[in-house]
């Protein structure tokens, strides 16, 4: 029974050591949740925003709209690739000009690719980099540095791009890149731009 409606499952529930088995897929969808299965890893994911997080996502700011991205729930459709053991606890967040729905992430030599898929976050590509090679990537100009491994297929946006850059201790710095690959420092952030993670840079209308 699903609030008070008799549903049939799609294959019968069992009893195993004791408990009473029933598809995960059916829990899921019966609480409102999303169901994923990620074959190579092995890995199921059940994902359901809050409420919050889908009132922010149709807000006309997008500072508000990639924070609320940022936030949504994430599966893996990728194998994720391990990089440079370290203490760093510096990540780089980075968005196209006037996007909301697709972002990258960079801790140290590992850079990830994430878009929005209806009310989640996948993640589509993951690569490693030579941190000691620079290398040109038309169709990612934010990058500067060699790709000597990837997982998924790397997306294309040859255009102009804003970052984040938290560093803990160190505080917040933000700036633009250009489609050229040319990066502007603009700054460092303020307490209170920093505790809102992404915040607006006028200067992005200019890339």
């Amino acid at each position: 029974m699903v609030g008070g409606a008799k549903v049939t499952l799609s294959i019968s529930s069992v009893m195993k050591n004791g408990r009473v088995m029933v598809p995960l897929r059916f829990i899921a969808n019966a609480s409102g949740s999303q169901v994923y299965w990620n074959a190579p890893d092995r890995t199921v994911y059940v994902v359901k925003p809050t409420e919050d997080i889908l009132k922010e996502i149709q807000s006309s700011d997008i500072s508000v709209v990639r924070h609320s991205a940022y936030s949504l729930p994430r599966i893996v459709k990728v194998n994720v690739l391990s990089g440079e053991e370290g203490d760093s606890m510096a990540y780089i967040r980075y968005f196209p000009k006037k996007q909301s729905s697709e972002f990258f992430e960079q801790h140290m030599d590992i850079v990830n690719y994430y878009r929005i898929i209806d009310t989640h976050v996948e993640l589509l590509w993951s690569a490693r980099l030579n941190l000691q090679q620079e290398a040109k990537n038309a169709s990612l100009p934010f990058l500067n540095n060699k790709i000597i491994e990837q997982s998924g297929k790397m997306p294309m946006i040859p255009k102009g791009f804003i970052y984040y850059n938290y560093s803990v201790p160190g505080g917040t710095t933000f700036g633009t890149i250009d489609k050229t690959g040319k990066k502007t420092l603009l700054g460092e952030a303020t307490e209170d731009q920093a505790k809102q993670m992404f915040f607006s840079i006028p200067e992005e209308e200019q890339l």
